[in-house]
């Protein structure tokens, strides 16, 4: 599959999978864009800058995975896509088949480029 990072992109980030210390989660401990009650607004350190302008993430503030959500946590992510579906083209999730960071639930909100490869 072609990779939708640019080739320096793509480069850092199997860098950064090859030396990742397996208890040290980015979307623990990376810088907020904004911060909501039950999740966070995030650059993406390894954006898929090849289709995007902007590529962000909206994380969970607790590190688990998409099966321990609660209720209030999946409601506050219905406001949050209402809240931002003029700022983004795109919110979504890769299927299990390709997220990298299985254990941490988050989902892509992306400004699409203005001219694709």
């Amino acid at each position: 599959m072609t990779s939708l990072r640019k080739p320096e992109t793509a480069a850092r980030y199997e860098e950064y999978r090859k030396k990742r210390e397996p208890d040290v989660c980015y979307l623990c401990r990376a810088a907020s864009i904004k911060e909501f009650t039950y999740w966070r607004l995030l650059p993406n350190e390894y954006p898929y800058d090849r289709i995007t302008k902007t590529h962000h993430l909206i994380t969970l503030r607790r590190h688990a995975d998409e099966n321990a959500l609660t209720v209030p946590e999946y409601n506050e992510l219905y406001d949050i896509k209402l809240a931002l579906r003029n700022d983004y083209d795109m919110l979504f999730e890769n299927t299990l088949k390709n997220k990298s960071i299985r254990e941490h639930y988050h989902i892509h909100a992306i400004e699409v480029a203005d001219e694709l490869p």
